[in-house]
């Protein structure tokens, strides 16, 4: 081998050394994004625990102040209250979404403006309101 075929044989092999450096490191830093991946979905899977199991206040508002906070009128809320929805959305439980004399459940009608189209979730919410309230049939309780 001459000095030339040499010298390219050198730095071919020191290119390769700092190519297997670079990649070391490269899979020292994945391996430390998956442990830190891995923390965050420990810590989210615990708050939802946490987030499933959490109490949901009652609060009974009046039409004219639940009107205020939604920001619809109050002919909207009773529509709403029996309305069959044309776009997949469920209509309003009496004694859950709202009452006759007792006005509107602030925490069960905040989650159906968020989750009205996704119909289990918003059913696993009101069957926890009514087991937190000590109002969900015996043979529904889990």
């Amino acid at each position: 081998m001459n000095s030339s075929e040499n010298r390219t044989f050198e730095n071919r092999t020191v290119a390769n050394e700092n190519l297997l450096k670079r990649m070391e490191a490269l899979e020292n830093k994945v391996t430390r994004v998956s442990l830190q991946l891995a923390s965050i979905q420990g810590l989210l899977e615990h708050f939802n625990k946490q987030a499933a199991q959490a109490e949901i206040p009652t609060q009974w508002v009046r039409p004219k102040d639940a009107a205020d906070i939604w920001g619809v009128s109050e002919s909207a809320l009773r529509k709403w209250r029996t309305r069959e929805w044309k776009d997949g959305s469920f209509q309003w439980i009496e004694g859950v979404h709202w009452k006759k004399r007792g006005g509107y459940n602030r925490a069960i009608v905040d989650h159906w403006f968020t989750y009205r189209h996704d119909w289990q979730t918003h059913q696993d919410y009101i069957r926890r309101w009514l087991k937190a309230s000590n109002q969900l049939p015996k043979n529904l309780q889990k």
